[in-house]
């Protein structure tokens, strides 16, 4: 492996929390509902394809990780040919990540010697 690949809004850094609730005030302010299930089906589409092996030298899908925390940036990391980690956060979990190559709670137990073994066997899938 030669390269990660990471959603940094949401996997990295719980941003999507924060905006939701400041966009859901807004709407609350002219009377309108803003409903989860909306936002989170926008999360992770913020491009028509994913190509984060553009500009890097020499790097092919099959020497890249995705970490991702949308089903949509699973879905377009998968289709770029990458193995694609998912990392549910707070406005995304429990959703589908069946397409992911693996699934995991947090980051923050794994260290990336750990996150290259779940490549190469892995742990079972977790949900």
């Amino acid at each position: 492996m030669r390269a990660l690949v990471c959603d940094f809004d949401g996997l990295i850094l719980d941003t999507e929390t924060v905006v939701f609730d400041s966009w859901r005030s807004v709407y609350a302010e002219h009377g309108l509902e803003l409903p989860r299930a909306e936002w989170v089906a926008a999360i992770g589409t913020s491009g028509p394809c994913f190509d984060p092996l553009a500009g890097l030298l020499d790097l092919v899908a099959s020497e890249a990780v995705a970490l991702e925390d949308s089903p949509n940036g699973v879905r377009a990391a998968k289709a770029a040919g990458l193995f694609c980690v998912a990392v549910p956060g707070p406005i995304t979990r429990g959703l589908d990540f069946a397409e992911a190559d693996r699934v995991l709670p947090s980051l923050a137990e794994w260290s990336l010697d750990d996150l290259l073994a779940t490549r190469a066997s892995g742990p079972p899938r977790g949900r």
